[in-house]
């Protein structure tokens, strides 16, 4: 009866054993999940308390360096500033290095491998922008570190750092910049804190970057380098970052190039304008303007220093359109004087020399040729007498009346005289306006030579300059 009690105690313990272990199975989270946060904060309590000073490097043997790794990774451009020569990029840095003084017995906190704390607490690398162009060198803005049993703590944050870039603007807008990213301790040696870089697998800035329309990443590398300072012994190590941007030249292009290109063309226009237009002057100064316009839109978006060959070329089309108008105001000049002044016998030569003799009018000759028929001789081509012939006819024939008549007296006398001043004042101004207008016929002939001579000129420095302006450019490219 005794054996039998016994035996059902013993039978309903273990059913009641098996229903606990059945129930803690079915909530294991409310257990698991209450006893870890009991060991994270009974074991962040009891390292932060015995941690000591922040400022102490956590490593038990003074003499051993404290090494930090450190991988960064750019996301996107938030700034490229040309003419201040910086640009403020968005990255992801990652810090990892060994502290001794915190370490603790998985088996002892049940289980506990990996503790999150805050970066505050205890010591942190003097890690620091070195070409930094503002007032926070370096900040993490994530200030929670993941610490392991074994003392490793990694640092994981976003930062937002502003760099300086010499840049080299002189392909512009087809240009590459290569921006180098120094990081490295604040005046502590490699003896005290060493640093080394690392990439984990498959990242890099390049595919990840988040393209911005302007900049792209082609590439980027990181070296260690030893720099020598005054009043320090051994060097101090450091990291340095390069990238390569390249500008994505399609709307420097389309907004620049092109336009340039044609308004350095239409520069040439100015000389199909015919002179009694008017709109000579008027038309030169509006494309001059123009390119004056062009001309400080690439400055501005320029450094001070460096010169790009894209401003070169826009400086000559400028010159070429302010030479245009220099001779263009002398073309109307000479095509107006008229008879105010006689053309220099040198000077029509020299501009003539090819044209038909001064008695044809270029006018008469260009139909002429058209026409197909033969040029006049030089005899032909003395001016017509026909007003002068009329007048002696008819004072030849008064002549003959007057004698046949046989009129006489002092009043017919009288009237003889009067004509012969009539015809001779006649005569005289008929040669005055054959000569004026022979003269002003000169000058345009002049103008209209110079003007012809300095447009093709100036047509030939406009397609040079932009034949030498690709071919440089090119040339450099590929040599790049």
């Amino acid at each position: 009866m005794m054996l039998g009690r016994i035996h059902l105690s013993l039978m309903t313990l273990t059913l009641l054993m098996l229903r606990l272990v059945a129930h803690t199975n079915a909530n294991p989270s409310i257990n698991d999940s209450e006893g870890i946060r009991v060991m994270k904060t009974k074991l962040y309590n009891e390292l932060i308390t015995n941690y000591g000073p922040t400022t102490n490097r956590p490593v038990k043997n003074e003499s051993s360096p404290v090494t930090v790794s450190m991988r960064m990774l750019a996301d996107h451009i938030i700034e490229f500033d040309e003419p201040k020569q910086q640009v403020t990029l968005f990255c992801s840095m990652k810090l990892m290095w060994t502290d001794e003084y915190i370490t603790w017995n998985e088996s002892e906190y049940g289980g506990l491998t990996h503790l999150d704390i805050d970066m505050d607490e205890i010591w942190q690398p003097s890690v620091t922008l070195i070409t930094s162009n503002s007032d926070n060198h370096l900040t993490m803005l994530q200030r929670l570190g993941h610490v392991s049993s074994t003392g490793k703590i990694t640092w994981l944050s976003s930062i937002i750092i502003t760099t300086s870039c010499m840049l080299d603007v002189e392909l512009f807008p087809f240009d590459e910049q290569l921006c180098t990213i120094e990081f490295g301790p604040w005046a502590r040696d490699r003896t005290k804190e060493d640093m080394e870089f690392f990439f984990d697998e498959n990242e890099m800035s390049a595919q990840r970057y988040r393209q911005n329309g302007v900049w792209a990443i082609v590439k980027d590398t990181a070296q260690r380098k030893l720099r020598n300072y005054s009043g320090f012994a051994e060097p101090i190590a450091e990291i340095h970052y390069c990238f390569w941007f390249q500008r994505q030249s399609k709307t420097y292009v389309l907004s620049i190039v092109i336009p340039s290109a044609l308004l350095s063309l239409s520069t040439m226009l100015i000389f199909l304008l015919p002179p009694e237009s008017g709109e000579k002057i008027s038309f030169g100064i509006t494309n001059l303007l123009a390119m004056v316009l062009f001309q400080e839109t690439v400055r501005s978006a320029m450094p001070p220093t460096g010169s790009p060959i894209f401003a070169n070329y826009i400086c000559v089309t400028v010159v070429v359109a302010c030479t245009s108008l220099i001779f263009e105001a002398i073309v109307l000049r000479m095509y107006n004087l008229g008879d105010t002044r006689t053309v220099p016998a040198w000077l029509y030569r020299r501009c003539c020399s090819s044209m038909v003799t001064d008695s044809v009018p270029m006018d008469t000759f260009l139909n002429l040729r058209d026409r197909g028929n033969a040029i006049p001789s030089p005899k032909d081509r003395q001016p017509p007498q026909n007003d002068f012939d009329g007048l002696m006819g008819r004072q030849a024939d008064e002549k003959q009346e007057s004698g046949k008549e046989c009129i006489s007296g002092n009043l017919r006398q009288d009237k003889i005289e009067v004509n012969h001043t009539e015809h001779h004042s006649t005569l005289n101004a008929v040669r005055i306006r054959g000569t004026s207008s022979e003269n002003a016929e000169k000058w345009k002939r002049v103008a209209t030579w110079f003007e012809k001579n300095v447009a093709i000129l100036l047509l030939i420095v406009v397609f040079g300059n932009m034949l030498a302006t690709c071919l440089v450019i090119v040339i450099k490219k590929s040599k790049a």
